[in-house]
């Protein structure tokens, strides 16, 4: 879904970057994060974008693989023209 909507297709625009979320100096990152936390089901309510991430239902697992690494498996509900879901 991602490659077709975002670059084969150019479903979803995209803003070029214009430095409004420069990278942050070492001194303001977190130093121990535990991607424990991460664990579990993730679900969006609310999104930025309509064209990408405003769909019913989305809901995204996280499971960490090893210390300071997490895997994800993302899901959208996304209903197709014909009323069915994608």
């Amino acid at each position: 879904f991602n490659a077709c909507a975002l670059s084969q297709q150019s479903c979803v625009p995209q803003k070029p970057d214009d430095g409004s979320y420069p990278v942050p100096t070492d001194d303001m990152l977190v130093k121990n994060f535990d991607t424990k936390l991460w664990n579990g089901k993730w679900y969006i309510t609310a999104g930025q974008n309509p064209l990408f991430d405003i769909f019913p239902c989305q809901v995204h697992f996280f499971t960490e693989t090893s210390p300071g690494k997490f895997f994800g498996k993302l899901n959208w509900r996304i209903v197709e023209p014909d009323g069915e879901f994608f």
